[in-house]
């Protein structure tokens, strides 16, 4: 036996492990910040070129990094630890021919916070398109389903969802409840549902494209056909390189008819391929070449088809399929042509469009949670157009945003919603601190002529310190009507309550103009009694409103019917 010393190991690369952690961070912070990400990307690679390192998670909370445990991990170094146990990965290795395209993906992948029954089986399915060769990583054997009649009260790892907002209902309630500074520090917070990421979709399989026949570009059709008849992988591998550039040729070149074509055709080949053999070799190939045509302008080019070619049936189902394909960033090319489409027709065509995404929640759920203020005012805005029920749990969520304008986009993407859920949030926005976005809640409130709308607005009678706002929710429960609010416009008429405006001309007057707006015969008895009244302002008013009321019926139905 050699009496000689086992050679020194070489220390472990933790500038990669340093540099993999912050991009996990980075893609679990901002979402949509893909220039933040790739920059993070190119450093990642740069690191890793002076050797791999080996990454598992260690009890608590400990990164092992070749399986030595990291001297004082930062956060996102617990970050990571922590997104490698929950998704079932015991070991990951990143060597030095780790592509910048599958570090992307696996800092994505990462990235988003494990949800539902199966997170296991969510990260292995999307990891399946990542180079195990370059990017080698150990899964846990995933156990059994549980059955359907395990008692529901075991814990769970995602918190379960209110079934509603918890709000006070009477007017009594919300006048001993102080203004919530909704979205900053202090105050009392406003009990708001945790709305987990949307789900992913149960069958993850490819949705079967329309077929691409006799290509109008000879050398298309000869490509495809070689595509589709390919068994072989180096066979394979060079038909898609073919198409791979005879699709960005054909985009540099404006011929917009043959990259529908060919970008149709990949995703129509790759579908029937997969069907057939879903190897993982044959699988990587074609994510490859699919992902090398992923780029944000040629996406961008493709939604901008998608409206521009709205009366071509054949052309609209070839980009609806690989907008489809290309998941959250084909939605997200769709998200940036609807905001900076030129005419009516052309935004409603992309919203079209984006109801038939598969993933067009989950870059709206991205977009909602962006660090810019005016990105999750579009995301509100697409939210309140598409008006589907993941998107009012969203909107409930943005009401607790730190910009008072996000707040606001949100209260007015709920007011297009017409259930009990989206009635009581906007009755929780005439609670919050900024005064555009109180306002804005009484003007949804008033849109949906909804009488249940009237003890909502009541409390502002009394303590709103906004004269916009206030005068607003007074004119707002002269166009609701009903009986409850003629008694409360005829205390605000007659100077009584606790406001500290309530004796002043202003305040009186439009109270007596909002029962006019009523015209029941006890809201007109009111106004007529006014005309003695010692203002001599109120007085001049009464009699005016009287005057102009009298040119009409006296007798009006209520502007809207009980529910």
């Amino acid at each position: 036996m050699s009496d000689q010393p086992d050679p020194p190991k070489s220390p472990p690369n933790l500038e990669l492990v340093r540099r993999l952690a912050r991009l996990v961070r980075i893609a679990a912070d901002q979402p949509s910040a893909m220039p933040e990400q790739r920059a993070q990307v190119s450093q990642v690679v740069a690191a890793a070129k002076a050797g791999a390192a080996r990454i598992a998670p260690g009890p608590e909370r400990a990164l092992l990094v070749d399986d030595v445990a990291m001297a004082d991990p930062d956060d996102d170094a617990r970050l990571l630890a922590d997104r490698l146990s929950a998704y079932g990965v015991e070991e990951l290795t990143v060597t030095p021919r780790a592509a910048a395209a599958d570090l992307f993906d696996l800092g994505r992948l990462l990235g988003n916070a494990p949800t539902g029954e199966d997170p296991v089986g969510r990260f292995a399915a999307g990891a399946t398109v990542i180079d195990s060769r370059s990017i080698m990583r150990r899964m846990k054997v995933r156990a059994a389903a549980v059955a359907s009649d395990v008692a529901d009260d075991a814990p769970s790892a995602v918190p379960r969802r209110p079934s509603r907002i918890e709000t006070p209902r009477s007017s009594a309630a919300m006048r001993a409840t102080p203004r919530t500074p909704v979205g900053t520090p202090g105050g009392t917070p406003i009990v708001m549902p945790v709305v987990p990421p949307p789900p992913p979709d149960e069958n993850e399989k490819l949705r079967e494209p329309p077929p691409v026949s006799s290509p109008s570009h000879p050398g298309l059709a000869l490509t495809l056909g070689a595509l589709g008849g390919s068994v072989e992988l180096p066979e394979l591998q060079g038909a898609l390189d073919a198409l791979v550039a005879f699709a960005d040729l054909a985009f540099r070149s404006g011929r917009s008819d043959d990259l529908i074509e060919a970008m149709a055709g990949l995703i129509s080949v790759e579908y029937a391929q997969l069907e057939r053999d879903s190897a993982d070799a044959r699988r990587q190939a074609f994510a490859h070449a699919v992902r090398r045509l992923a780029k944000p302008v040629m996406l961008r080019k493709l939604a901008a088809l998608r409206h521009q070619r709205a009366d071509d049936q054949v052309a609209v189902a070839r980009l609806q399929a690989v907008l489809d394909r290309y998941g959250t960033d084909g939605a997200n090319a769709l998200i940036d042509e609807y905001a900076n489409a030129p005419t009516a027709e052309a935004r409603k065509t992309c919203l079209d469009a984006l109801r038939d995404l598969r993933r067009a929640h989950d870059a709206l759920f991205a977009l909602a949670r962006d660090v810019e203020p005016h990105l999750v005012r579009l995301a509100a805005m697409l939210l309140g157009d598409l008006g589907e029920p993941q998107g009012e749990d969203l909107l409930v969520e943005m009401l607790q945003h730190a910009d008072a304008n996000a707040r606001r986009s949100a209260v007015a993407a709920l007011s297009r919603f017409p259930g009990d859920r989206a009635l009581e949030a906007l009755g929780v926005s005439l609670r919050d601190e900024a005064a555009p976005v109180r306002a804005r809640g009484v003007a949804g409130l008033i849109a949906r002529r909804d009488l249940r709308a009237v003890p909502l607005l009541a409390p502002l009678l009394d303590d709103e310190e906004d004269r916009e706002v206030l005068y607003a929710a007074i004119e707002g429960l002269g166009a609701l009507g009903g009986a409850e609010a003629v008694q409360l416009l005829i205390r605000c008429a007659q100077g009584e309550g606790a406001h500290p405006l309530r004796r002043t001309a202003a305040y009186r007057i439009h109270a007596c103009t909002a029962l006019v707006t009523i015209r029941t015969p006890q809201a007109m008895a009111c106004v007529q009694m006014l005309r003695d009244d010692r203002d001599r302002e109120v007085r001049d008013a009464s009699m005016r409103l009287v005057a102009q009321a009298q040119r009409r019926s006296t007798q009006s139905l209520p502007a809207v019917s009980a529910p």
